[in-house]
């Protein structure tokens, strides 16, 4: 090789040397999006080539690093909320507990242990702190006869009648004779708990699903409405005030008249130590009361009752259904009243059939006619019991 060629040879080896030191200065640090955009300090760069400046809204210039150490608050539930910005970083709580934000911050990061068990002091003392805020109770009053109105406790609802204590004593009273404060209309005084998928809504102390939890109201079980919200309704449970889906209610007036008093029965007796089981709608078994428990019917087509027991609206089979004598039926004529059948046997051999196991109030296998004012589709997460 001539000395000219490696004079050349050499020099163009210093200038590749030179390009290859100076490209990584050159180079800018990205991050590259999964949609295929890149994010430089004060630019994006999108996959058609479109680039797009980052701009501080306050000032109108490109932003710069921020090292302000993040704002991190507990939100009491085990999780947390980090706010990155300390001026007007747009974090808001909605109703239903999520949070909204309109820049800098990161909603919710999910603590990595669960929240810790209260213990039952804290519980109490919680609960304290949802009755001073809730309310301790829902002052009622009844209206007898004589149109004297009488403060009263209310042990359970019914649509059709309702037990209360009068002067410390437990009796049952037609629901439509009692009154109590609420700011629901007319029409929503009243309501069942409707959830046939999973059998329960959640009492909670407020209107959102991160409230305390307070307990669980059943399907088909009678509330007091207190006040009727869009997304949440107020409602007294049993004596427990708090708050519940407004979709998991089917409201109702207090006009309820039309009713007859009957008590749980086998084979025509009210005494012994048997029990019977109810049924929802669709002829799913339910729970099961003992002979001689109070029941309100609202209808019988011979097979099966329409009724409310213990604040529980649901269905019992007519043959375990043994009404209360003419003169005790409430909201009925004398000549619309039946006799009450007669009890089959003495009352020794009601007691001995105790040891017998307690049937089903409804026969065994699939029912070959519908239960009255059925209106519900049957649930697939359901199963009979037993």
């Amino acid at each position: 090789m001539s000395r000219k060629r490696r004079i050349l040879s050499g020099l163009l080896a210093a200038a590749a040397l030179l390009v290859l030191s100076v490209l990584p200065a050159l180079a800018e640090d990205y991050v590259l999006e999964e949609d295929g955009s890149k994010w430089y300090a004060d630019r994006v760069v999108m996959p058609d080539g479109t680039v797009i400046p980052i701009v501080d809204h306050d000032n109108g210039e490109t932003q710069e690093e921020d090292n302000t150490e993040p704002t991190v608050v507990d939100n009491g539930d085990g999780s947390v909320t980090v706010i990155t910005a300390d001026e007007d970083n747009g974090v808001r709580q909605n109703e239903d507990g999520s949070v909204t934000v309109e820049s800098g911050a990161v909603p919710i990061i999910e603590a990595t242990e669960p929240p810790r068990e209260l213990t039952p002091e804290e519980w109490d003392e919680r609960m304290q702190r949802i009755i001073d805020k809730n309310g301790a109770y829902t002052p009622t009053a009844y209206r007898n006869a004589n149109g004297t109105m009488t403060e009263v406790s209310v042990i359970y609802m019914g649509t059709g009648r309702s037990l209360v204590e009068i002067n410390g004593v437990r009796q049952f009273v037609n629901t439509v004779d009692l009154t109590w404060e609420t700011e629901a209309p007319e029409d929503q005084v009243l309501a069942m708990i409707y959830t046939p998928k999973n059998g329960h809504a959640v009492l909670r102390s407020d209107k959102n699903k991160k409230s305390t939890a307070i307990m669980q109201c059943l399907h088909r079980y009678v509330v007091r409405v207190l006040a009727v919200g869009k997304r949440w309704t107020f409602v007294d449970y049993n004596g427990t005030r708090g708050y519940v889906q407004t979709t998991s209610l089917e409201f109702c007036a207090n006009d309820h008249t039309e009713f007859r008093t009957a008590q749980v029965s086998f084979r025509g007796k009210t005494k012994g130590k048997n029990t019977v089981h109810v049924r929802s709608a669709t002829g799913i078994q339910l729970e099961e009361y003992p002979m001689g428990t109070p029941i309100t019917v609202f209808d019988d087509n011979g097979k099966y009752c329409e009724i409310e027991v213990e604040g529980h609206h649901c269905y019992i089979a007519s043959e375990f259904v043994t009404y209360d004598e003419p003169e005790t039926v409430a909201a009925a004529t004398p000549e619309e009243t039946p006799e009450a059948p007669e009890a089959v046997g003495d009352p020794e051999a009601a007691e001995a059939s105790a040891e017998t196991p307690a049937p089903d109030a409804a026969p065994e296998g699939p029912m070959e006619v519908q239960v009255p004012g059925a209106t519900e589709a049957p649930d697939d997460n359901e199963e009979a019991a037993g």
